[in-house]
């Protein structure tokens, strides 16, 4: 098993350190990343307040990179906005036959195109198995509010869930996904994780590993 990787703007930037474990945690499971090639932003949210082609052309850039370097490949992605985005192209571009027109003549622009051909998942989708027992052994599974509280990220702590239930399944695991609580003290969370001797922390939210470092 082995992934195409997309970063994104912030965890090469502020959330640093959210790259740093991934990689650091993929490899301890020994599952290859390979980095796309001169990848792009997606757009975030900025670019569908200036223009609708703008934020489907963008994070389409990144598929056609990544459909271009390896279409059997998925394409992993950490930041939970980058993978909505990309994930926006394949389910609402994919299948338009005129909007897949308008975005692949945007691409155009850049020597691209984009057949639709790459799935791409987020990092939560990855379930790891029996054969890295000595890692999730040691991995603590923390939902954060922002997947309780918008219905985008739902999806995202759902997939949550069925990894942390695929992690206990192998090892002692540390967990606290039935806290319910909206507002989450990650010192305390944190606290949970190093209770259970665990090295790794996960968790969908963006800046989680920069407050649980400090």
């Amino acid at each position: 098993m082995s992934y195409l990787y997309y970063p994104g703007c912030s965890l090469t930037g502020t959330a640093r350190e959210y790259d740093l474990s991934t990689r650091a945690v993929m490899d301890a499971m020994g599952v290859p990343l390979t980095e796309l090639e001169e990848w792009t932003c997606c757009g975030a949210s900025a670019a569908e307040a200036c223009s609708e082609l703008l934020s489907l052309a963008l994070p389409a850039i990144n598929l056609a990179i990544a459909e271009g370097m390896d279409a059997r490949q998925d394409v992993m992605i950490p930041c939970s906005a980058c993978y909505l985005n990309l994930l926006k192209v394949n389910r609402e571009v994919v299948g338009d036959k005129a909007l897949h027109g308008r975005v692949n003549e945007a691409l155009d622009a850049c020597g691209l195109a984009y057949a639709g051909k790459v799935r791409v998942r987020h990092i939560l989708h990855h379930r790891p198995d029996e054969s890295v027992p000595h890692v999730v052994r040691q991995f603590h599974c923390t939902s954060p509010c922002l997947c309780r509280s918008t219905h985008s990220s739902r999806s995202l702590s759902s997939q949550l869930v069925i990894l942390s239930e695929s992690l206990i399944g192998l090892g002692n695991v540390g967990s606290d996904l039935d806290n319910r609580h909206t507002v989450t003290l990650w010192a305390f969370k944190a606290e949970a994780a190093a209770s259970t001797a665990s090295r790794f922390m996960g968790t969908s939210c963006l800046g989680v590993s920069k407050l649980t470092e400090s």
